[in-house]
């Protein structure tokens, strides 16, 4: 009799064991690094460039917005969306900076999240109304989008 009864103990510590293993490998997959998001289609950027007559953002911390409407401005704005891809953690802790809206003829043609660092930034398109697409910023972009943050900081009342 003993003997059966120290095999049923030895059989439930092996299942208690498994079964912590498998939520500890779930626990690791939960905590894992983002996945890499598709970059925007080719053809959308050539639709921005070619049909895009005005971009607005909006900041959020500062709070402020800025335009830019002028073709040559439009041009380079948009050529700060690297083609390389990014990884976006979309429950991660990283707020967006700021919203930004490609428009033409007053239809948005295109909406992005802009989230910056000081090294680097990236943008998060979305398709109705849902993220769908993660595009590195180019070194250029980084750099110009923290200038505008420096300049509008300085400015403000302390």
């Amino acid at each position: 009799m003993r003997p059966l009864f120290l095999i049923a103990i030895i059989a439930l510590s092996f299942s208690a064991c498994k079964q912590k293993s498998s939520q500890e490998g779930t626990k690791q997959a939960a905590g894992a690094l983002p996945q890499v998001w598709p970059t925007l289609p080719i053809e959308n950027l050539r639709i921005l460039v070619a049909e895009c007559d005005y971009i607005d953002l909006i900041m959020y911390n500062p709070q402020f917005s800025m335009s830019v409407n002028k073709r040559n401005d439009v041009v380079s704005s948009i050529q700060q969306i690297s083609e390389a891809a990014v990884a976006h953690d979309p429950s991660g802790p990283q707020q967006p900076l700021g919203r930004m809206f490609f428009n033409a003829k007053g239809e948005t043609l295109l909406e992005a999240d802009l989230y910056l660092s000081p090294q680097s930034g990236y943008f998060v398109f979305y398709q109705d109304g849902k993220q769908a697409y993660a595009n590195a910023m180019t070194e250029q972009g980084a750099a110009f989008y923290n200038q505008v943050l420096n300049q509008v900081r300085q400015g403000m009342p302390q």
